[in-house]
């Protein structure tokens, strides 16, 4: 394992290299093979340290993006397949990507809510940055506004797609003077490695917390059930860090922060997405606005518990808070599912994971239990039902 000190870094530089001696054909043959394989290199190179470009599409705000993402390949002792990468000390992580951190505020109904962003990709021809943030950080938002690190400049955003499922976004504002960030690889990480989140933990902008990598491929369940690769980090990780940026030593993104454990007697159990994840949707939501081929039944408002069906059965359930006016079904709001194909389910994760495999065009068989008086839980005759949906394409909110 690589051994770091945050607050004395190791500046010291692998060096590489074999050195050939060969004569007559011999050479030729081996000069012949070196040039073949330095070609190689450079094809690696490009594939994997080299800008990741999205194809055009259109996104959920209408635009044309053809968005250039800075990935650097770093290994865990600092190597790249171009060469070698000076760690930096945490003073050097925080100055490099700080410029690239927003804070952001989405103004709801009854109130408004702050998170964090991390700049994706800056378009000055087109006069657009693109931000990468939490998806819960905009659920629900009237408004956008995005406050640059200079503390002073505040710009209006706009949603460019959404997805809840893995609780990733990307929304854009009208700037091409943006820095984008320095993207990495999670897959290169090892517990133990040094780290650092940078946000707006209670709207104190742009603070940094330091630690490291507790453990990795954690499976954290998000707020719609669904289960995302996340990596763990004792740094620390508080409401309005979301949609920031977890960096590694040499300043590279290599998570979204998202959660945290709240409970008493547990300390320094964040989370945040692993990037290889989080890139990949955001080239969707770029495209597309949203991640196509997830199935949905068009429910756009629920909550889940144990209900009492009869004296000796006790389901856990969701029970239809709204319906998409997309999504022709005969569901009704207030209607409690408690089978699906029959079978009933023990935790949203289930319920979710059910739909996880199911594509749109599917049909399903709901088991519904429907109030005689819409609107209550308790003290009302129910009648069961079984419908069937034809599920729908999930095309944002």
């Amino acid at each position: 394992m690589y051994n770091y000190d945050p607050f004395e870094p190791d500046y010291e530089k692998q060096k590489q290299g074999n050195e050939l001696t060969v004569r007559g054909k011999s050479a030729f043959i081996i000069v012949f093979l070196c040039a073949v394989i330095a070609v190689l290199s450079v094809l690696l190179v490009l594939s994997s340290c080299a800008d990741r470009s999205d194809t055009n599409g259109i996104s959920k705000d209408g635009n044309t993006y053809d968005a250039i993402i800075n990935v650097n390949n770093v290994t865990a002792t600092g190597g790249t397949q171009g060469g070698t990468v000076e760690s930096l000390s945490s003073t050097e992580m925080y100055q490099k990507i700080v410029p690239s951190v927003v804070s952001i505020v989405s103004y709801l109904s009854d109130g408004y809510s702050s998170g964090t962003g991390v700049v994706l990709s800056v378009k000055p021809e087109q006069g657009i940055s693109l931000i990468l943030t939490n998806s819960h950080v905009i659920s629900g938002a009237t408004k956008l506004s995005v406050t640059l690190s200079d503390g002073t400049t505040t710009l209006d955003a706009e949603v460019v797609g959404d997805d809840p499922y893995t609780d990733l976004a990307v929304i854009s504002v009208k700037s091409g003077a943006l820095v984008a960030a320095n993207y990495g690889i999670s897959a290169n990480l090892n517990v133990g490695d040094f780290v650092s989140a940078v946000g707006n933990p209670g709207g104190l902008n742009f603070s940094a917390s330091y630690g490291y990598v507790s453990a990795l491929n954690r499976e954290i369940e998000t707020l719609d059930g669904w289960t995302v690769t996340c990596i763990q980090t004792d740094a620390a990780i508080n409401p309005g860090n979301s949609g920031g940026p977890l960096i590694d030593r040499y300043g590279n993104v290599i998570g979204i922060n998202s959660s945290k454990i709240v409970a008493d007697g547990y300390e320094g159990l964040g989370f945040a997405i692993n990037i290889d994840t989080a890139l990949e949707i955001a080239e969707q939501l770029m495209k597309h606005g949203y991640v196509p081929g997830r199935a949905t039944l068009g429910i756009t408002d629920s909550k889940f518990g144990y209900f009492q069906v009869s004296i000796r059965e006790t389901y856990y359930v969701m029970q239809i808070l709204g319906i998409s006016s997309v999504t022709p079904s005969e569901l009704k709001a207030y209607d409690i599912i408690y089978k699906l194909d029959g079978n009933a389910f023990t935790s949203s994760t289930e319920y979710a994971a059910f739909f996880k495999n199911k594509k749109p065009g599917d049909t399903v068989t709901l088991s519904v239990l429907r109030a005689s008086s819409h609107g209550s839980w308790w003290g009302t005759t129910y009648t069961s039902t079984d419908i069937t949906v034809t599920l729908q394409e999930y095309q944002g909110n």
